[in-house]
């Protein structure tokens, strides 16, 4: 029998439905939660995941303090899959996690426009084209930053923790060309595009 990762594996490679970023950040949640039930529970069929499963998943990752906006995208990747699987079991409905819907405001995540565009224009003076890219993604789509790591990749074909950590490395070393603030390139979203009230 084919482990659980092959068998998500099996179910990634066959399945075409939305876009190739997000089916492999959907890939990496289908493969945490094989790794949680596989030791936690002996599961040996990824359609045979139920609800018990994925209560205990959603535990779990509350224990180990991950926020409520990466649970809910991992639990996207996980239905996700689970609908091409064949299993017939009903999944819990998200909203009975009680999930949180904002961000968090803290002010060194929230970068003014100002601040953004002149990111911008010092990565384009440095030639830096791939954090010029992720923060325009960021600022003007408002996309995460592991969707951000996972389009970069796409093309770049290197792993999306090295450039995760190139763009906060960058934004680290250079911040104070462009603020006087401490900002971070956060860890759920990037740039937010709304300037603090």
């Amino acid at each position: 029998m084919k482990s659980l990762h092959e068998q998500v594996n099996a179910i990634y490679k066959r399945c075409n439905r939305g876009s190739l970023s997000t089916r492999k950040r959907y890939l990496v949640s289908a493969l945490k939660l094989c790794d949680y039930v596989g030791k936690r529970f002996g599961l040996q069929k990824f359609k045979n995941l139920n609800d018990k499963h994925i209560r205990a998943f959603v535990a779990f990752e509350r224990e180990q303090c991950v926020p409520d906006t990466t649970i809910l995208t991992d639990l996207n990747g996980i239905y996700f899959f689970y609908e091409f699987s064949g299993g017939e079991n009903v999944l819990p409905d998200k909203r009975d996690f009680g999930f949180e819907k904002s961000y968090n405001p803290i002010e060194n995540i929230i970068w003014t426009r100002g601040e953004v565009e002149k990111a911008i224009r010092l990565a384009e003076l440095q030639g830096n084209s791939m954090i010029k890219n992720a923060l325009r993604m960021s600022s003007v789509e408002n996309i995460e930053i592991d969707e951000i790591a996972l389009r970069l990749t796409d093309k770049m074909r290197i792993d999306t923790d090295r450039v995760k950590n190139a763009i906060r490395n960058w934004v680290h070393n250079n911040r104070r060309k462009f603020s006087n603030r401490n900002l971070t390139f956060g860890g759920t979203k990037g740039v937010l595009r709304n300037e603090k009230k």
